[in-house]
């Protein structure tokens, strides 16, 4: 899905995963594409599906809140997002709720809730 989201902010909800943009995130209006696939990075255990986030590294100037819904089993979870041109993923933490995982990110690439194998 692309929506186009500009200074007055704005949210994306694809696939159940909402993407929240608060005023001023963006200084002029952007196309954005949010998509999600089930291919999960080597070395971790998915428990949503990965969200890829596009133009892939626009920054924001105010953190965009993700809520990405996941299936949790019970054991420790986090929101893991990759770093621009590194294709790393890094553990965002994030605040568990209802099915649902929440983190703030300062810029567009792929994430999605898991946790290291």
């Amino acid at each position: 899905m692309t929506q186009t989201i500009g200074p007055a902010g704005g949210v994306i909800t694809v696939d159940g995963a909402t993407v929240t943009f608060p005023k001023d995130a963006v200084a002029a209006p952007v196309g954005v594409t949010i998509s999600s696939t089930d291919a999960v990075p080597d070395g971790f255990v998915a428990l949503s599906k990965v969200y890829k986030c596009e133009p892939s590294g626009t920054n924001f100037a105010q953190p965009v809140t993700m809520q990405m819904p996941f299936t949790d089993d019970g054991k420790a979870s986090s929101m893991f997002w990759s770093s621009g041109s590194d294709p790393a993923f890094k553990d965002l933490g994030g605040k568990p709720q209802a099915g649902t995982m929440t983190a703030t990110v300062q810029h567009f690439s792929s994430g999605f809730v898991g946790r290291a194998k």
